[in-house]
């Protein structure tokens, strides 16, 4: 079935079937007794060494005959464009404000950030993440160490509809 949802096109599968096996497991051997953790992981240190670079991404959106498109700094996605070009070795700090009215996760593939701060105000960073929620109207602030993996990636609003319609770019590492 094929559905027509704010101007994009939305595939719903078949209904699932319970008639269907999946997988076979064989457990094996004697049961290995382990120890649980007795606490979680403490506080997470920040990347060492100065950032070399911040940038402000603004996320928005416009109308267009046939419904919305999402955009990021005034524009759609584009295969064929890089949005930001980056150094190896360095450490960024990227705010990205969101000038629409609806909330949007911001969502960072193969490099991991620390939320340093939420509309200007410092926060401690509670841990590595690749996702973060930025509010209708707010801007967060991401320390990005770029560290591990040279070569393009990309960086997105994580609401499929809102990806596809436009809100995606892409992160070039050298």
């Amino acid at each position: 079935m094929t559905m027509m949802m704010g101007g994009g096109m939305a595939h719903h599968a078949s209904p699932a079937r319970a008639d269907i096996p999946l997988v076979d497991i064989t457990v094996a051997g004697d049961p290995v007794a382990m120890a649980l953790p007795t606490a979680l992981v403490g506080a997470v240190a920040s990347p060492d060494g100065p950032v070399a670079r911040r940038r402000t991404l603004e996320l928005g959106e416009t109308m267009v005959p046939g419904g919305a498109r999402f955009l990021i700094d005034g524009k759609e996605f584009s295969p064929d464009r890089v949005g930001v070009h980056t150094t190896l070795g360095t450490i960024e700090e990227w705010t990205i404000r969101n000038g629409t009215d609806m909330d949007h996760p911001f969502h960072l593939h193969v490099h991991p950030f620390q939320i340093v701060a939420i509309d200007g105000a410092t926060v401690t960073p509670a841990g590595w993440e690749d996702t973060v929620n930025i509010r209708k109207g707010q801007s967060v602030t991401l320390r990005i160490p770029f560290r591990d993996f040279a070569g393009p990636t990309v960086f997105h609003c994580h609401i499929l509809e809102h990806e596809d319609l436009g809100m995606m770019g892409i992160v070039s590492v050298g």
